[in-house]
């Protein structure tokens, strides 16, 4: 299953909505893009990449980072807001907006929230979401509108603000995907 998971989710960011074709807006940091793979980010890739080697690139650097290794997770839908969000931001910012999540969402076992989703971090999701579909959707979602917050908070950097536009539409749009995902599926 893990396989198919990443190809749901590499599915999902190569959208021309998401992630698209290419894109060298003045205004991002990332600058020219290609897929979602930035330049300033691959200086030492041959440019511009191919598709197939942005995939490979967002496999090896995202979906199997060191610091939110997501083929241990069980839930698509976590997996998917998680490696969106990787894409987006950062591992390691993910791993941290999962952990500041997990922490609110209650249970007297706070983990520590240090960026790397390891097994205490795992085990402190399995012991919230008790492996049932609801909660693990639940779950998704609340580390969604946590991204969504430091949306937010990006946006009041100078020249952020109009980012925020196509940030709240990338997380609005994955949100009601899972959502109609979750209660379509058997």
């Amino acid at each position: 299953m893990p396989a198919r998971d990443f190809d749901i989710a590499i599915a999902w960011l190569l959208r021309k909505d998401i992630e698209g074709v290419h894109a060298n807006d003045a205004k991002d940091r990332g600058g020219d893009t290609w897929w979602g793979v930035s330049r300033a980010a691959h200086p030492n890739e041959p440019w511009p990449p191919t598709r197939e080697r942005c995939i490979e690139i967002y496999r090896d650097e995202y979906w199997n980072s060191r610091n939110l290794p997501l083929d241990k997770f069980r839930s698509l839908p976590l997996k998917m807001v998680l490696f969106d969000g990787a894409v987006q931001h950062d591992p390691t910012d993910m791993a941290i907006m999962l952990q500041t999540t997990l922490n609110k969402l209650g249970g007297a076992e706070r983990i520590v929230v240090d960026g790397w989703a390891g097994p205490q971090t795992r085990k402190k999701l399995d012991a919230i979401t008790q492996f049932d579909r609801d909660r693990e959707l639940a779950v998704a979602l609340a580390v969604l509108c946590t991204r969504q917050k430091y949306y937010y908070d990006l946006a009041m950097r100078p020249g952020q603000l109009p980012n925020l536009r196509h940030w709240t539409y990338r997380a609005a749009t994955l949100g009601e995907m899972l959502i109609k995902r979750h209660f379509t599926a058997p």
